[in-house]
């Protein structure tokens, strides 16, 4: 079996659900989101989302980008693209204009993508350090 080569996407995150935090209720906004901590509702951002490996949305997810590392309870929508990586686990239904599924990554409904195109591409998260002030 070939190797396929992969584009690589670079994304900056500037609004994070941290480890250990849990938010009831909806997420709107405009900045790309790190969700390492709990979500119960939907997501919608105008940016990217990431949830990370340990990390959990109880709901539906929209977005231009999607990476899914750890666990989405609903539906993802991506209009520009989504990747569920080797721990992720989607369980409803992921609609993307392009999509790339890691071998173990876990998607529980129907797969759709616009243009019927399914492209490779693997993303990398940059996440603020964090300041302290004194």
């Amino acid at each position: 079996m070939t190797q396929d080569k992969y584009n690589r996407v670079r994304l900056t995150f500037t609004s994070r659900v941290a480890a250990d935090t849990t938010m009831d209720g909806d997420y709107l906004g405009k900045a790309n989101l790190l969700v390492e901590g709990v979500i119960t509702g939907d997501v919608k951002v105008k940016g990217a989302v990431m949830v990370a490996d340990g990390g959990t949305v109880k709901g539906r997810i929209e977005a231009e980008k999607v990476v899914v590392a750890g666990t989405v309870g609903g539906d993802v929508v991506a209009s520009k693209g989504a990747e569920v990586k080797r721990a992720g686990d989607v369980g409803g239904n992921v609609y993307a204009r392009e999509l790339l599924v890691a071998s173990e990554g876990k998607v529980g409904g129907d797969i759709g993508a616009a243009k019927k195109r399914v492209t490779t591409y693997e993303t990398g998260i940059d996440v603020p350090e964090e300041t302290t002030e004194g």
